[in-house]
């Protein structure tokens, strides 16, 4: 499992893995921090991507950073149907885990083509209530046990 691991790591690797992980998400703050500045020049937009941003900043590299960011969001998307896959094959080991992938990724197929941010920002609620609940479920949880 994925994100159940985790706590393992951070026992195998100790402190040095938590200042690891607060480092990473300081860096990743910073950065699109540094990102949105690169977007504006005198409080207007002049880039509208990151391509644009790495034209100005190096010339010649845009197409690199392009193609660095799609084979990342690709990569982050299939990351996502197998932790799905993964965590639905444990709840229900008799159906396989590429059976789980496909069915999560024929019902997240639909999300793909939304072009109203309205439905796109109530899904992001739903997804935030929900992890909110998970997470009061696993507290209570633990502080009962």
């Amino acid at each position: 499992m994925f994100i159940v691991g985790l706590p393992f790591a951070v026992k195998v690797g100790g402190w040095i893995t938590v200042f690891a992980l607060v480092f990473a998400a300081f860096v990743c703050y910073r950065t699109g921090l540094s990102l949105i500045d690169c977007l504006y020049e005198n409080g207007k937009k002049v880039r509208h991507s990151y391509r644009e941003v790495a034209e100005t900043a190096c010339p010649g590299l845009g197409k690199y950073v392009l193609a660095a960011q799609l084979t990342e969001l690709a990569s982050t998307c299939i990351l996502y149907l197998v932790l799905a896959g993964d965590l639905l094959q444990g709840c229900i080991p008799s159906v396989d885990r590429p059976a789980w992938m496909m069915l999560v990724s024929a019902v997240l197929l639909g999300t793909a083509f939304l072009d109203d941010i309205r439905i796109v920002s109530h899904l992001s609620l739903a997804n935030a209530i929900s992890h909110l609940v998970i997470n009061a479920i696993m507290v209570i949880y633990c502080l009962s046990q």
